[in-house]
């Protein structure tokens, strides 16, 4: 359990808290466990805080600060995280279901084995962030900079990644299945052994990808771009592929593409 007068202080409000805050640079807040559940706390200064398990459910918290925050297993669901701070956070395991993420940073954050699935998250940075083994079924990631960042094995069925930035995501044995690709730039990002079936590749840029062992049954390639420059397609599974462009189907048979 995490310490009591902390908890008396922030449920004061983020002005009372935040000066509090001010004043005690040197105090790591321990809210370990706290149910700040349906909480108004927008603003709020949480750099650093111990949050580990604590209940911050439909919580109001947009602009709050959690940098560097141990948020290992908190419960965040369907809150209000427009603009929040988590750079460099630790939320592993951590459940954000259904939460509004609009502009929110996440860059160089730990997300493994997270929960986010159906969360709106457009325009939010996740640049570098680690989100291995994730839950993002059904997000919605328009806009987003996910840039450098680690989804291997995550799960993003039917997640909408249009206008995002993949440069060099990686998305090793990912399942992305149904997800919508189109027109994205996935220039030198690792695709090999994801699973892609049904996905929307049009019009996406693929010079430098690696597609190795992947899944594109059934995929979309209409107007795909730069496809003479993937880096691997060996052992890909184009079996019933959509709108191909015009030699693409043999330049991938003479790589190692199945059929």
């Amino acid at each position: 359990m995490g310490n009591r007068v902390h908890l008396e202080l922030l449920t004061q409000g983020a002005e009372v808290w935040n000066d509090w805050r001010e004043k005690n640079p040197g105090v790591i807040p321990d809210l370990e466990e706290a149910d700040l559940g349906r909480a108004s706390l927008a603003g709020v200064d949480l750099r650093e805080a111990n949050l580990h398990r604590a209940h911050l459910l439909v919580a109001k918290l947009l602009r709050a600060n959690f940098q560097g925050a141990d948020l290992r297993g908190v419960n965040l669901g369907v809150a209000d995280l427009r603009e929040v701070n988590f750079k460099d956070a630790n939320l592993q395991g951590a459940h954000l279901a259904h939460s509004d993420l609009h502009l929110a940073n996440f860059r160089g954050a730990d997300l493994q084995e997270a929960n986010l699935r159906g969360v709106f998250v457009v325009g939010a940075d996740f640049c570098e962030a680690n989100l291995r083994g994730a839950d993002l079924q059904g997000t919605h990631l328009l806009g987003a900079d996910l840039r450098g960042a680690d989804f291997s094995g995550a799960d993003l069925q039917g997640a909408d990644l249009h206008g995002t930035r993949l440069h060099g995501v990686n998305f090793r044995k990912a399942d992305l299945n149904r997800a919508n690709l189109k027109g994205v730039d996935l220039h030198k990002s690792i695709l090999a052994e994801a699973g892609l079936r049904g996905a929307q590749l049009v019009e996406a840029d693929l010079k430098g990808v690696d597609l190795s062992g992947a899944d594109l049954r059934e995929v979309d390639l209409s107007d795909i771009k730069n496809w003479a420059e993937i880096d691997k397609i060996e052992g890909a599974n184009l079996a019933e592929s959509e709108n191909p462009p015009e030699g693409f189907l043999e330049w991938c048979k003479k790589n190692g593409a199945l059929f």
